[in-house]
This record gives structure tokens, sequence and C-alpha cells, in this order.
């Protein structure tokens, strides 16, 4: 009885690690050129979250993805006009998506991701993020690094 307990014990072990969410690792200072792929950097204010679907998984009924709506500080690199911006990322765990609170601010790395998702019934392209990019919560070292590579344009009230 032991044994099946360990053996039921370890399986569900393994099981579980096969499920999380696996990145690579990122260096505790990144150079200026790891950014490239990434379309927006900004600092933000999370203001909303709502659930999102993605594609077929509409049809079948799914909801595989949240949608957090920010109201933009200032921006470091990429389009830098907008005060409201969305960004879909996971619901976590296992599909890596990042959980932000609503009403703390974060430094946001998104890259724009096709169309498919689609947001209050309407299919659109996208922004997205996730818990293997460099996003983070704001005022950290990161924050200041960036500002460095990239600088900082506030947005305008």
């Amino acid at each position: 009885m032991k044994r099946i307990i360990c053996l039921v014990a370890i399986v569900f072990t393994l099981h579980t690690a096969a499920l999380a969410c696996k990145c690579a690792e990122h260096p505790a200072k990144p150079k200026r050129k790891e950014f490239k792929t990434t379309d927006r950097i900004f600092t933000g204010k999370v203001i909303s979250v709502k659930d999102t679907v993605f594609g077929e998984m509409k049809v079948r009924g799914g909801a595989s993805y949240k949608a957090y709506t920010f109201e933009v500080i200032g921006y470091y690199k990429g389009k830098k006009t907008e005060k409201i911006i969305t960004i879909i990322t996971g619901q976590g765990g296992g599909d890596c998506g990042y959980n932000f609170t609503v009403g703390k601010n974060y430094t946001v790395h998104a890259t724009m991701q096709g169309v498919g998702f689609f947001i209050d019934g309407v299919e659109q392209q996208q922004l997205h993020t996730n818990s293997c990019s460099y996003t983070q919560p704001a005022n950290t070292d990161h924050a200041k690094l960036m500002k460095r590579y990239f600088g900082f344009k506030k947005v305008s009230a």
C-alpha cells in the first residue's frame, strides 16, 4: 500500500512539473539588444481585467486569456501616444500568463500578436506579454535600466 501511495505521489509530481511554465533564464542585467523583438515597453497602472478568448477557442467556448487595461504613465520603446493600452496574457500557471494586480504599476514588455484575439466580441490584433518577458513591478532597477537604454516619454494628461 505504501508503494502505491508513493508511486501516485511521484506520478502526480511529474505531471504537475510537466504543466509548469518554463522560461529561458534572463540575465540579471540584460543588454539593450535583447529588447530588439519587444514592440512596446511602458510603465502603467492596471485599471481593469477581464477574460477574453483567442481564435478557434471562441467557437468552443473557452476563455483562455486575460485582457488587462493599463493607464500609461510613460513609454520607453514603441508607439508613444496611447494613454490607455490593453495587454493580453495567459491565465497564469502552466500557460506562462503574468498575474497583474489591479491598482498596481508595472513596467510592461509587450509584443504585437496577429489577429485572433476577441475582446468584447471584436477580433483584433493585440499586444501580448507573459511571465517569461522582462515585465515586472515598476520602480525597480529594471525600470531605471530601460530609461537609460531608451529614454522615457511621460504621457501628457
